[in-house]
């Protein structure tokens, strides 16, 4: 019946979560409440037939049930960030569940892949943040009791957005951070300041340098132009897709459309209300449909070092779309990562999950970057020793010289 809980506010001494605000549920009241009163007093000059009042006093009834749910249910987390506890009410207000304690007591910080589905059964991804504690739900020493279900924070269809999120949190909290999105679970350890965030990325104490790019494999597709700090890395060609067939089939459409008005135009005697714009007016936006389908066709993937920065998106006739750029210190995590399920498409895995308590992953790798402003995901359809050699040389080109 409700959404996750989110995140309601954060200040200096404490972050507070939970369900929406009970003055949204107040409002919701008083708009069913207004409801009901109209469908009581219609009169038949007022539309008031029996039809029309019944629906309209359901609908002020479902109203209503709903502001007192808003109003009434609380599930709320309140992490007091000077005094180190946290307190959780939970219930039917006035009988709530209130259960204080340590944050010590908080066991990790999760940031976890699921997917999920809509009201047409099409599965999606959700990149949830959670938190779970140590012990049980009635408290340790009390072995009858069932584990403590995991309180989730927040769920971001942006991975981005979630990763910040997720970074956010494990730094204010400084509690041990758990990134569960790949294959393997991955613990972050302390790196900022103390807190459970990695490190800006240093190629350099990973044994990487700007000379670590090796030889390209045996025909590939990939290209390796210029030298430090200006090097670009232009991967293979989409090719024709069902995108640029989907354009071109448009553009060609619409050239004929303004072929025939423009013919029409042309005709003795011409053919009356017909503007002579119109018929150029159509081939020039399929021309345009047609332009954008052989740009879709021929761009490349880029990895573009600029200096101290690194860019990354598509390219082709010297427009750039999709451009994403991080300086090479903000650049956090480069690593070899499962493709996630794409939006809106079905697979057997998906499925099989059928409450989308796990991702399904689609088994296809891709180099993963993060930074503090982006993330970007690069190599589809490569070979196997393509993928690593692109690895290899993104985390050469990302290296401060």
């Amino acid at each position: 019946m409700f959404a996750s809980p989110q995140q309601l506010r954060p200040n200096e001494r404490e972050i507070r979560f939970g369900t929406k605000a009970p003055a949204f549920g107040l409002v919701l009241l008083l708009v069913g409440a207004g409801f009901l009163y109209l469908a009581w007093h219609m009169t038949p000059a007022s539309f008031g037939n029996r039809i029309f009042r019944v629906r309209s006093g359901g609908l002020g009834f479902l109203v209503v049930l709903l502001g007192m749910a808003l109003t009434l249910v609380r599930n709320e987390l309140i992490l007091d960030l000077q005094s180190r506890m946290f307190t959780r009410r939970q219930g039917v207000w006035p009988n709530l569940r209130t259960t204080t304690g340590s944050m010590d007591q908080i066991e990790a910080l999760t940031l976890r892949l699921d997917t999920r589905k809509n009201q047409y059964g099409k599965p999606y991804n959700v990149w949830v943040v959670q938190l779970s504690f140590k012990g049980d739900m009635n408290g340790e020493g009390n072995p009858g009791a069932r584990p403590r279900r995991p309180r989730i924070l927040g769920s971001y269809r942006s991975e981005s957005r979630a990763y910040s999120q997720f970074e956010s949190l494990a730094r204010t909290l400084e509690v041990p951070a758990l990134d569960r999105t790949g294959a393997v679970e991955k613990v972050v350890s302390p790196g900022r300041d103390g807190s459970a965030i990695p490190a800006p990325w240093q190629g350099s104490k990973r044994g990487v340098t700007v000379e670590s790019i090796p030889p390209l494999p045996p025909q590939s597709r990939i290209l390796l132009l210029g030298l430090a700090p200006s090097r670009t890395i232009l991967l293979h060609r989409r090719g024709v897709n069902g995108s640029s067939v989907g354009l071109a089939v448009c553009g060609l459409l619409s050239c004929w459309m303004g072929g025939v008005v423009l013919q029409a135009m042309l005709t003795e005697p011409p053919v009356p209300k017909n503007s002579p714009l119109n018929g150029p007016i159509f081939i020039l936006i399929g021309l345009l449909f047609l332009f954008v389908a052989v740009w879709i066709a021929v761009a490349r993937e880029v990895a573009e070092e600029n200096g101290l920065q690194v860019q990354f998106g598509r390219r082709a006739f010297g427009i750039f779309l999709g451009m994403k750029w991080a300086g090479k210190d903000e650049i956090e995590e480069i690593a070899l990562k499962p493709k996630p399920l794409p939006r809106g498409r079905a697979s057997p895995a998906s499925r099989a999950v059928a409450e989308g308590r796990e991702a399904a992953i689609s088994g296809v790798n891709q180099v993963f970057i993060r930074s503090s402003r982006a993330i970007v995901r690069l190599g589809d359809g490569l070979a196997p020793e393509e993928l690593q050699w692109l690895l290899q040389g993104v985390q050469a080109i990302c290296v401060r010289s």
